[in-house]
């Protein structure tokens, strides 16, 4: 106490006039009207001391790192709790709570209560009071809501529970700017979900929302679903999950992100076109679905998208994304990621469909990821084109299941007759191909300057030797050869580089990792 000036002295004085004050009152004429004051009084004290005792722990507790945390760094933190409270309990649990954060002492507990933000995540179905005291505390603050079905009991009355969420929904629409709904199949067997979006929306505009998902768990072909609007003039971000009934027939002009998941449904290029036409601003779309035949329809329109960024479409046929390429007016820049599996006979093949590209290709990738073959072309206008194999399965010393392709990696010499002025070649597979394809291809792109390369020990041995050869000499141009994460043989390298030397053609970088060189061995 020595160390806080004047709290030992304070103490002692408190004391010593406690003692002398009790000994005044209570003397051998005190009445009993005297002693019940003065215990009346020592009661008042100890229930005053009782609340110094809290003020020290208090004070007790700004001493700790947790303790100094701002009121701005607290609500941060309770933020991120609700976030993650709310992202693994809703919507598996029935009754509201809060995480345990709030509780944690007064202080916390009272940044909780006066933080709009803390009040700003709403989750329907609620209890009218609670979400009045929501809308209360979260003052005018924009709204995150969840709006979900599937924990609807099975003895309630669905019909009662539906008009219940529909009215409270309607209330909240002005604030909302990023709303969930998951429709679950009960609810769907009870309204559909456009049907619940007509009666309880409308035309009602969604003035602020920003981001919307929309997850649809039950779909049959004996009911299916009819066409909605959405007004959602500030719509950036877009997210279904569920059969083409689940989206919204509106224009979004300010849409940037599409993510479609039809959950195995089929799909129909000409509808999605059409769709897509709605969303001029687009800079983001990943599509994933079941495809409706091994071609695009005639009768599906071109399209552009000045602003797309990045496209994935999963899975397709190769002749499904040569077509959608060909109908897709992109910016030179935008990037195409696909899922290609085997379609119909007589379809390109993977070497026709990058052989197409290959005139206006810097850099050719292929790697494996998660024992899928990935192929990946970057062009001279910075567009990425990656197509995964999901026909071949690339597994450990190069074995393959017996329903998969028993060549996975593309036939390099097809692929060296076109045209190509490649000067970057990656390589992050086992096996690679053979020497003579090695060298075949490898002296039809003169350009090259980089390789990278991670395989296995023998198909690292062919392709040194590939580079090696002579007097035919390949690669000439090569400035670096990277091989991060492969053991090497340290003669092995010396070998390389001399003999690169003595053909006059250096390598002026061998990039290696620590701990991957083994020293000696041939």
């Amino acid at each position: 106490m020595n160390y806080i000036p004047g709290v030992s002295e304070s103490f002692s004085d408190l004391e010593t006039k406690l003692v002398r004050g009790v000994q005044q009152k209570l003397t051998t004429h005190s009445s009993h009207a005297d002693i019940q004051r003065v215990q009346q009084a020592l009661h008042e004290t100890e229930q005053r001391l009782i609340r110094t005792g809290r003020l020290l722990k208090q004070q007790s507790n700004i001493c700790t790192p947790l303790g100094r945390l701002t009121d701005e760094l607290i609500l941060e933190i309770l933020l991120y709790l609700e976030i993650e409270h709310h992202t693994y309990t809703i919507p598996r649990r029935r009754y509201f709570d809060f995480p345990g954060a709030h509780f944690l002492c007064t202080r916390w507990r009272n940044v909780a209560i006066y933080s709009p933000a803390v009040w700003s995540r709403i989750t329907l179905p609620m209890p009218s009071k609670l979400l009045h005291l929501f809308l209360e505390r979260s003052k005018m603050a924009r709204l995150s809501v969840s709006l979900s079905t599937e924990n609807i009991e099975e003895e309630e009355e669905h019909g009662e529970v539906l008009n219940h969420l529909g009215c409270s929904f309607r209330q909240l629409i002005p604030r909302i700017s990023h709303l969930e709904i998951l429709w679950s199949s009960d609810a769907e067997m009870q309204q559909r979900l456009d049907e619940f979006l007509a009666e309880y929306v409308g035309t009602t505009e969604f003035s602020a929302l920003r981001s919307l998902n929309i997850f649809v768990q039950f779909f049959s072909l004996l009911r299916r679903g009819g066409t909605y609007a959405l007004s959602c003039p500030l719509l950036k971000d877009l997210v279904i999950e569920g059969p083409f009934d689940s989206l919204p027939s509106s224009s979004f002009e300010h849409l940037s992100r599409f993510r479609w998941d039809t959950r195995g449904n089929i799909l129909s290029f000409t509808r999605l076109f059409e769709m897509l036409s709605h969303f001029p601003a687009l800079e983001e779309c990943e599509v994933d679905a079941h495809p409706l035949s091994a071609h695009v329809h005639w009768d599906a329109p071109n399209l552009a998208l000045p602003k797309l960024r990045r496209l994935s479409l999963n899975p397709l046929h190769l002749s499904q994304l040569h077509d959608i390429l060909l109908r897709l007016a992109l910016p030179p820049a935008a990037s195409i990621s696909a899922k290609i599996y085997k379609g119909e006979a007589g379809e390109d093949t993977l070497e026709r469909f990058f052989g197409f590209y290959m005139p206006m290709a810097e850099e050719f990738m292929v790697c494996s990821r998660s024992n899928r073959l990935v192929l990946t072309l970057t062009l001279t206008t910075g567009r990425r084109i990656e197509v995964t194999n999901m026909n071949a399965m690339v597994l450990p010393l190069g074995s393959y299941y017996p329903a998969c392709s028993a060549h996975p990696i593309p036939n390099f010499p097809e692929l060296a007759a076109y045209t190509s002025h490649l000067s970057r070649l990656v390589l992050c597979t086992e096996p690679l191909p053979a020497l003579n394809d090695l060298v075949q291809s490898l002296s039809a792109w003169p350009h090259i300057t980089y390789v990278r390369v991670k395989t296995d020990e023998v198909s690292f041995e062919r392709l040194l030797s590939a580079l090696e050869n002579y007097p035919d000499i390949v690669c000439p141009l090569l400035r670096v050869l990277e091989c991060t994460d492969q053991e090497v043989s340290s003669n092995r390298i010396a070998r390389f580089l001399a003999s690169r030397r003595a053909n006059k053609v250096p390598v002026a970088e061998f990039r290696i990792s620590s701990g991957f060189v083994v020293v000696g061995n041939s």
